[in-house]
């Protein structure tokens, strides 16, 4: 028997900014799906105009919570900028 693992990216939606998605690389084999060995994770979101990506690798259990959590805090932050949620950025 010739042994097939392969490697695969899922995302899912996230409710982080107005959008978001949370992408992790697994491994596939017999037993199923796991974290790969390089444990890729990242949250990419959008606020207003502005666009943020956190990566991560996921050393630990909590590391998946920890990169949305820090996305979230960055999708309330970008708001406060000029011109990024439809605030003007000066009088014209």
């Amino acid at each position: 028997m010739v042994k097939r693992d392969r490697f695969g990216y899922v995302g899912r939606p996230l409710r982080v900014g107005d959008e978001a998605l949370s992408v992790a690389g697994y491994d596939y084999d017999a037993k199923g799906r796991r974290l790969s060995p390089s444990d890729d994770l990242a949250v990419v979101g959008r606020r207003g105009a502005a666009l943020f990506l956190y990566t991560a690798n996921a050393r630990g259990r909590g590391a998946k919570k920890e990169i949305t959590g820090q996305a979230g805090k960055m999708a309330k932050k970008v708001c406060g900028l000029p011109g990024v949620c439809g605030k003007k950025t000066g009088s014209h």
